[in-house]
């Protein structure tokens, strides 16, 4: 089952992303401000669950006519069985019930013809670009 996440997903979405080097990016605190939405009004995290645990993640944010999706994490053990593309499938669900034309994302270093193959799959088109940040103290 994909549903938004909420504070109480806190423990199991760092533990998730953490497991994955994802955490670190982001921050805890960022992480469970983000987990607000009262705080954060243009931000959701989705989570997959089964009956006993939270499996995956998915966050996206939006603006006036794009959205971004960002840190899919699916727990190792649930890869290849579907979870990863259910969870951007109800994000990109919920972008297009926010009014949103165009959905792009970020695809990690890494693994990522794993991670192109994953998202083209889901129609995603790749385009080569460069990003660049810089991380900003809380």
């Amino acid at each position: 089952m994909i549903r938004e996440a909420s504070s109480d997903d806190y423990k199991s979405i760092s533990e998730i992303l953490g497991a994955e080097g994802m955490l670190e990016p982001i921050g805890r605190k960022r992480l469970l401000d983000s987990l607000n939405p009262n705080l954060h009004k243009s931000e959701r995290w989705f989570v997959a669950e089964n009956r006993e645990n939270v499996l995956g993640t998915a966050y996206c944010f939006w603006g006036s006519f794009y959205g971004y999706i960002g840190n899919v994490a699916v727990k190792s053990e649930y890869r290849r069985k579907k979870v990863g593309s259910q969870l951007v499938e109800t994000t990109i669900d919920f972008l297009r019930d926010q009014k949103v034309a165009v959905v792009g994302l970020f695809v990690r270093k890494g693994d990522e013809e794993t991670n192109l193959e994953f998202f083209e799959n889901l129609k995603f088109k790749y385009h080569e670009t460069y990003l660049m940040d810089i991380k900003l103290k809380e």
